[in-house]
């Protein structure tokens, strides 16, 4: 989980040391004379919890940054990225609004996080590569489109919300409206083939973490690379949901796949 790889375990076991030495606790406190699968659900059963309170906190402090995240409807131009935040003690996904809007001036994309230096170089990378894809296409951009990401005040590095970013311009260059229900992460490269990106797990429990406490009146979900499905670990809770359908999950190949969950 912690190492991005499901289903295996890394050669170096200090991320699970924390896990074995609470394990090794509660088989002291039950009388176990070995460790099985029951004790290690229950100690990350008891983990979950603490990660759950902590995203609870921070997403109440944060709650003015994260104001204009909208779950409910559909628009053009608009829709929810994620984002891992490293708050030292733990990963946490966090939602981030993206917006395309016109800008009457020379065509082109351009970045409000780039034009303020707060974007990466694998960022900006990301952006020539919707350039290169929108390039291909026969409609013409006669207008500035500006990408932002809402409410960021710290640098972004990645190309993860490359999707997200492409959905947004498309929905404003047709003026076909974004579910924002939906949040989503991935990379593409230029002929709309979907790439996986890192922290997939911490972004799916981070969304679902902060649609629990804000009742929604669609049902929330993630849209994310099909690549990226082996490596997911998510928490026994937020599997149930899902089994429920009370939240869901996307895995798509293609930016065409991933529009036509979109609108």
């Amino acid at each position: 989980r912690k190492e991005d790889c499901g289903g295996q375990l890394p050669c170096c076991f200090r991320s699970s040391e924390e896990i074995l030495q609470q394990a090794a606790l509660l088989c002291r406190e039950d009388g176990l004379d070995s460790l099985d699968a029951d004790v290690l659900r229950r100690v990350r059963k008891k983990q979950r919890e603490k990660e759950r309170q902590r995203a609870d906190r921070f997403f109440e402090e944060a709650a003015g940054q994260l104001q204009s995240i909208r779950l409910d409807g559909a628009e053009v131009g608009s829709i929810n990225g994620l984002v891992v935040c490293d708050l030292g003690y733990q990963r946490l996904g966090q939602p981030i609004r993206i917006t395309a809007r016109y800008q009457n001036r020379q065509p082109e994309i351009r970045s409000a996080e780039e034009r303020a230096e707060m974007a990466g170089r694998i960022f900006r990378k990301g952006l020539e590569f919707l350039q290169s894809y929108l390039g291909g296409m026969r409609r013409q951009r006669s207008r500035r489109v500006i990408l932002c990401c809402e409410q960021n005040y710290s640098r972004i590095e990645g190309d993860s919300a490359l999707l997200a970013q492409t959905c947004g311009v498309l929905s404003l260059l047709s003026g076909c409206p974004i579910r924002q229900s939906v949040a989503v992460t991935g990379s593409m490269n230029a002929d709309g083939e979907l790439l996986p990106v890192g922290g997939i797990t911490e972004k799916i429990e981070g969304f679902y973490d902060f649609c629990r406490g804000r009742s929604p009146k669609e049902i929330p979900g993630v849209l994310f690379p099909a690549d990226n499905q082996e490596e997911l670990c998510l928490a026994e809770d937020v599997c149930r949901a899902v089994e429920r359908g009370e939240f869901r999950l996307y895995p798509v190949r293609t930016l065409e796949e991933a529009l036509t969950i979109l609108t």
